[in-house]
């Protein structure tokens, strides 16, 4: 077994386009900035108390403040934030394969739960739980759900390169395209899917889709219109708009879904054979 060092990573990109039917699990470094300062003694036992148990704005305006004043505390910030995530290599015997993804003290972890509790002041608590991810673009899908005491279906759907405010804004249009695909995943079988897709690919590209689906699915989540001479972003827009509307950006997200689930149906084919 060849041991993991991608823990010197403040930044992971996922390396492979899909991950589906197996449990991810994100962990994060709780109270990462203070647990940094507090593992190297940068601050003592009373502040950092105070600072634990104080509300988050709090503590990362206080820290900033640090920073602010001497810009080596941020330096050892990362520097604590790295040996942290060491240590919780070494204690799991992580390897390469393992890890989806980082995102600074955020974790991705394919397959199996880890110990979180490396030492006094570092603790990685388990944040989520997902079970499909999928590369969209330049967007990455993590997603799980599960059916409720009440027998409603509860999803956890989180969008890496969107900002949570503006997913709202595409609940009726391409988000709805993605959950019904997720779901097809864990429940059905990728020809249905691909069915399902194929249909709604047609019904976009020929503009017979309600407007919010073409509400590009980005940072900006406006709707891009086109003129003879020039490129319009707008907020709303009606029905008179649709013609001059810039389809590709929500395109290439169906686009992805397709391949994923052709591939998804390719490799249960193999299984049968």
């Amino acid at each position: 077994m060849i041991k993991s060092n991608l823990y010197s990573k403040t930044l992971l990109k996922p390396q492979i386009p899909y991950v589906v039917n197996k449990f991810i699990y994100e962990y994060d470094l709780s109270k990462a900035n203070i647990s940094s300062l507090r593992q190297q003694n940068i601050i003592d036992d009373e502040l950092y108390q105070k600072l634990y148990s104080a509300d988050r704005m709090y503590r990362q305006v206080y820290v900033g403040n640090m920073i602010r004043d001497d810009k080596e505390i941020g330096k050892l910030i990362k520097k604590g934030i790295i040996e942290a995530k060491k240590q919780f290599f070494d204690i799991n015997n992580i390897e390469d394969w393992e890890i989806l993804s980082i995102k600074n003290d955020a974790i991705f972890v394919i397959g199996r739960q880890m110990n979180g509790s490396i030492s006094q002041f570092y603790n990685f608590r388990l944040a989520n739980t997902y079970t499909i991810f999928m590369q969209l673009v330049d967007l990455e899908l993590y997603y799980y759900d599960r059916f409720g005491p009440d027998g409603q279906l509860d999803i956890n759907i989180d969008i890496k390169g969107i900002n949570d405010d503006l997913l709202p804004l595409h609940e009726n249009g391409i988000m709805q395209i993605i959950v019904d695909t997720c779901i097809d995943i864990q429940r059905n079988t990728a020809r249905e899917s691909i069915s399902k897709l194929s249909k709604l690919y047609m019904d976009y590209i020929n503009r017979r889709l309600p407007l919010e689906y073409y509400r590009e699915f980005d940072y900006n989540s406006k709707y891009t219109v086109v003129s003879r001479f020039s490129v319009f972003k707008f907020d709303y827009i009606t029905k008179d708009h649709l013609p001059y509307i810039d389809i590709n950006r929500n395109l290439s997200i169906i686009r992805s879904l397709l391949w994923i689930m052709t591939n998804l149906y390719n490799e249960e084919q193999s299984r049968l054979m």
